[in-house]
């Protein structure tokens, strides 16, 4: 197009090389004739026009121009453009293009179209769209303006801004993967999170495809995903193992969903993926945990089932084995010929062989139930080992063996423990050398290891010059059932569980068990074991009773026993002790005899029919009971095997505790320290 050159004569085109946007004018008859023309278009206009001549004065002022400005037309005319409209931040980039506009019709704005701010009458910023020309009158180059009010679409445009400013903000903090793409598959934007998976800066993210950004299979998976969501255009998830570009693995729980644009039409694919490798480890150790409390609750079911078929079998086997223990000592103490004795001492030896099997299954049960519990009991120790040599010294004299026990003079004789177990313990280290010696000698050595003020440590060795243990087997000494010659045709017996149950028992007693051996030559099984040291000597376990048996002159006690040989055994130790005993068969036929009589001491079995020993003795006990001493001495007498017997008999009241088979010394002891009235004790 060709510029207008205008004279005041005539309008004509005449060919000039003019900038973009610039218009020439010569004057011409039709300039004035389309003068009112162009001015109706101009006030018809909604954006403001105006003109600003070479001076930088208002040369035209539209009326769209007063309504977005405040300014009237006559107010606007004959004004510096930029001092009136324009904010003063513009002005010194104004000073420096004003020059050459005004000699080439050009400049930075020129041709264009700009958003930016103008000032209202009222001093207010008001945002604007300039679209800015240059027209040249009688060779003087003039400014036209279109300006446009774009506030409202600026408001807009800063709201939606905000808006997606906010749920950008949003999006990145998330700390889940988060993107979205199109129908095609190409990535539109995503949060930190999914730009740490890739390893890659958003803007090569967006704008690529899986196959740009993953090698082919996990492209392939992720589109087969999308593939099988979109058609169906329902949320899908599924879990997924990625690798971090730092070599990490992941187990992500990825949330797939179509998403539509206002008009309803589908734009793309959201998937939203969780880091849920803690939680599946979480929830992997909650099922671990979870399946061993049902295992530990299984076991102890078990366990415990397993302790009740115990106490059970325990009362079955002991209550046979008191009748056999017992009329066998009974039937002993009477006038027998040789071979009767001897028949009688094998029932003896081979019940105490039992009973002795019974209690170390026993008490290796209660040892693996964890309920194995040490009395703790001041002793005498010089007391407890006179009485084991003279347990133990007429079956190494049947092996004419020398048995000794030696004890160091700086051993403390007063101690506080379980003297019962240490006896056990000595009894089996002692038992088995004599066992596997048959000619030279047994001994026992005490001694001192270390002490405080309060505290001692014993170390006890038992030595002979047995068989001894081939090195290879030693090694399995302590182990339950094991035996150093397992084959039928074994000279020794034993059930191999003595060594193991001292064991655990020396380990209950803070101490440490061993063994040394040369076959042929002998062993030495040794053990420590931690006691308190007492000063004085207040003895209450494990003291040897009087030589001779304690006797009564007739006081009358009650025997509450069910079993009938039971019965027998007890009235057998019982009334040659100068006793009247009076005998019911269950706990309440007792109470009913407490009730008519005042019996000095009643022995209370403690599982007996209708009415046991525990629930009979809390009924006697009670402030209603209508028995004549409520306080009468309690003994129970017991063939269970549960460690929580003696426990439960004191809870319920009772005085003290027995276990079956009935030991006859024992049994006189109790009486001895239960009776109110004192015994005497006849030479024998």
């Amino acid at each position: 197009m060709q510029p207008i050159s205008h004279t005041p004569e005539r309008v004509e085109l005449q060919p000039a090389n003019l900038p973009t946007g610039a218009l020439a004018v010569s004057p011409a008859s039709g300039w004035q004739r389309g003068e009112n023309k162009m001015t109706a278009i101009a006030n018809a206009a909604l954006d403001s026009i105006l003109m600003m001549d070479p001076a930088g004065m208002i040369s035209y002022w539209n009326p769209a121009a007063e309504l977005i400005f405040g300014y009237t037309s006559d107010e606007a005319i004959g004004q510096n453009l930029h001092a009136l409209i324009t904010p003063p931040r513009y002005h010194p980039a104004h000073h420096v293009a004003f020059p050459a506009f005004l000699q080439t019709g050009t400049g930075a704005a020129v041709g264009k179209t700009l958003d930016l701010e103008a000032l209202g009458k009222d001093g207010s910023e008001i945002a604007v769209q300039l679209a800015l020309s240059a027209i040249q009158i009688e060779g003087d180059w003039h400014a036209i303006g279109v300006i446009r009010d774009v506030t409202e679409r600026k408001r807009e445009e800063d709201k939606s801004n905000r808006q997606a400013s906010l749920i950008n903000s949003l999006l990145d903090s998330i700390p889940d993967l988060i993107f979205f793409k199109n129908t095609e598959g190409v990535y539109l934007g995503c949060n930190p999170g999914f730009v740490e998976f890739t390893g890659r800066p958003r803007h090569e993210i967006v704008g690529k495809t899986d196959h740009d950004l993953f090698d082919r299979e996990v492209a392939d998976f992720f589109q087969e995903q999308d593939r099988l969501m979109l058609p169906g255009r329902k949320a899908r998830r599924n879990e997924e193992w990625i690798t971090y570009p730092d070599g990490r693995k992941a187990l992500l729980d990825t949330m797939k969903t179509p998403y539509w644009g206002p008009d309803g039409e589908l734009i793309g694919v959201l998937g939203i993926s969780r880091d849920i490798t803690e939680q599946k480890r979480a929830e992997s150790e909650m099922r671990r945990i979870h399946q061993l409390e049902e295992t530990a609750a299984k076991a102890k079911r078990l366990n415990e089932a397993k302790s009740q078929f115990l106490a059970t079998m325990s009362h079955e086997i002991r209550t046979p084995l008191n009748g056999i223990i017992g009329m066998t000592s009974q039937l002993l103490e009477n006038e027998l010929d040789p071979a009767q004795r001897e028949r009688a001492e094998i029932v003896q030896f081979s019940a105490d062989a039992l009973l002795i099997l019974v209690n170390n299954i026993l008490d290796l049960s209660r040892i693996e139930a964890d309920k194995l519990e040490l009395e703790l009991l001041d002793f005498d120790l010089v007391a407890l080992l006179d009485k084991l040599i003279g347990l133990l010294t007429p079956q190494a004299g049947k092996n004419g063996l020398d048995f000794r026990c030696d004890v160091a003079l700086d051993v403390p004789r007063h101690l506080c423990g379980d003297s019962g177990r240490l006896r056990q313990i000595l009894l089996n280290l002692v038992g088995n050398a004599i066992k596997f010696t048959s000619h030279g000698a047994v001994s026992v050595q005490v001694s001192l290891v270390s002490a405080t003020a309060t505290t001692s440590v014993l170390r006890f060795a038992v030595r002979d010059t047995g068989i001894g243990i081939p090195a290879d087997k030693q090694a399995l000494l302590f182990q339950k059932f094991s035996q150093m010659d397992p084959s039928t045709t074994r000279r020794f017996g034993g059930s191999g569980l003595g060594l193991a149950i001292s064991k655990q028992l020396v380990g209950l007693m803070g101490g440490e068990i061993g063994a040394s051996s040369v076959v042929a030559q002998g062993s030495e099984f040794w053990f420590t074991a931690c006691f308190t040291t007492r000063l004085s000597p207040t003895p209450t376990g494990a003291t040897s009773p009087p030589a001779a048996k304690p006797r009564w002159s007739g006081q009358r006690i009650l025997l509450a026993e069910d079993n009938l040989i039971n019965q027998k055994v007890a009235l057998g130790y019982l009334r040659p002790l100068g006793l009247q005993v009076d005998m019911v068969g269950n706990g309440a036929q007792a109470i009913q005899a407490l009730a008519s009589h005042p019996y000095e001491l009643v022995l209370m079995d403690m599982q007996m029919p209708e009415m046991g020993g525990l629930e009979a003795t809390r009924l006697i006990r009670s402030p209603l009971s209508a028995v004549i001493n409520q306080q009468v001495p309690i003994i129970a007498m017991t063939a269970n095997a549960a460690g929580s017997d003696r426990q439960d008999c004191l809870e319920a009241g009772m005085n003290d505790y027995l276990s079956k088979p009935l030991n006859p010394e024992m049994l006189a002891a109790m009486l001895v320290q239960w009776l109110p009235q004192a015994p005497v004790y006849p030479s024998q």
